[in-house]
């Protein structure tokens, strides 16, 4: 029978939570990286380039592109953090502002997604305020408050990420980790329901009413019905795929570590928790075939990039 012990008295036994650490977080990383640069970078390039003039959708589109970007421009310190075996050089403040790019990218994906997942509903189930959210004024003002919503969020993450010297080594925390226990998990609520449940639900509701009303609704067209259904899954591919492993996950390791339990299920549950950190960034990646199902002309403008001769940039208005 396997002894059992404070969670915080098994850091030597975390056999398979190391490796992972040392050798798949690296890898996992890096290949969120190249994707997620490839995507978001074409795709902010199309957006600025090859689309004019912006609807209301495009505003939003660019938005969470450039969430996207705040994530990848952290994960070559942690591919290199994590190779070197949890070395950290970089000081605190580094520490605790890459940690908080990470969320910034994830909730403010989420928080994109979820404005657009509204505009979207409006315009198919509100035909009279169509036009109106189309201005990119309404947009902006969306956007505006998104990133204010994100940033009220997560300012007090910054008291919770911090850097500890442990046998010789600097420690850079993840969320999970964070010696202050209490207060990680008391936020940790917070962002599952403010950050996570809330705009899941929000977009559950919009992508399904819309879907429902495509496939009811006699006026709309076999290839709107059908990239309907693909942008539905799609959304739902992300948040049950990507969003959620890691929400309940977090919760669970942070749970673990105030209970009594076997270090092999200590383990176990670090391991997994270890696991769903990339899989959070991975969204990035899916984006790109997200811009392409969401209209708004952006499958046109890719191909345009690729025709485009000398003669300067083609745009799609």
């Amino acid at each position: 029978m396997p002894n059992l012990l404070p969670a915080e008295s098994c850091s030597t036994s975390r056999d398979l939570s190391s490796l992972l650490t040392k050798y798949f977080l690296p890898v996992a990383y890096a290949v969120d990286c190249g994707f997620a640069v490839t995507g978001n970078i074409l795709a902010i390039f199309v957006y600025i380039f090859h689309m004019r003039p912006w609807k209301s959708n495009t505003v939003i589109m660019f938005n969470l592109a450039m969430a996207d970007v705040l994530y990848v421009s952290s994960l070559p310190f942690f591919v290199y953090y994590y190779a070197l075996d949890q070395g950290w050089t970089l000081g605190e403040f580094l520490c605790k502002f890459l940690r908080l790019m990470f969320h910034m990218n994830m909730y403010g994906g989420i928080m994109c997604l979820t404005c657009i997942s509204v505009f979207r509903y409006i315009a198919i189930t509100r035909p009279m305020l169509r036009q109106r959210i189309r201005k990119k004024k309404w947009a902006i003002a969306a956007c505006v408050i998104v990133w204010m919503i994100v940033l009220t969020e997560l300012l007090p993450i910054l008291h919770v990420f911090t850097i500890e010297y442990k046998n010789n080594t600097v420690i850079c925390y993840d969320y999970g980790s964070t010696p202050d226990i209490e207060k990680a998990i008391t936020y940790s609520w917070v962002l599952n329901i403010l950050g996570f449940l809330l705009p899941m639900v929000i977009v559950f509701i919009c992508y399904i009413s819309i879907a429902r009303i495509l496939t009811l609704g006699p006026c709309a067209s076999h290839s709107r019905k059908i990239r309907a259904r693909r942008l539905t899954i799609i959304i739902l591919f992300m948040f049950i795929i990507c969003f959620m492993p890691y929400h309940i996950m977090r919760s669970v390791r942070l749970y673990s570590r105030t209970a009594v339990t076997s270090c092999q299920t200590e383990d176990a549950i670090n391991a997994v928790y270890i696991v769903t950190r990339p899989l959070a960034g991975l969204s990035p990646c899916f984006n790109l075939i997200f811009y392409v199902l969401a209209g708004d002309n952006f499958q046109q403008a890719l191909i345009n990039l690729f025709k485009c001769q000398k003669g300067g940039p083609t745009t799609v208005g």
